[in-house]
């Protein structure tokens, strides 16, 4: 399973649904890291999603697979 991470994701110039999305499509979405950083910061900081259509998307994709952890 895998855990995916948003600060993660933006390193690697792509956003975090996309990560979700095809983590849950190939039945691999185990868990999601909540928490984002400041953009200008290299590292998470820990700090709550403040885009709601984003986190929205996301709980959609947990909420269409099921449940986290499909394997489960």
């Amino acid at each position: 399973m895998l855990d995916i991470k948003p600060k993660c994701t933006s390193l690697a110039v792509r956003g975090h649904e996309h990560d979700v999305v095809m983590a849950s499509s190939y039945g691999m979405l185990g868990s999601v890291d909540s928490n984002t950083g400041s953009p200008d910061l290299g590292w998470d900081t820990d700090q709550f999603p403040m885009d709601v259509k984003n986190a929205t998307f996301i709980m959609k994709t947990i909420l269409d697979q099921g449940r986290l952890d499909p394997a489960a």
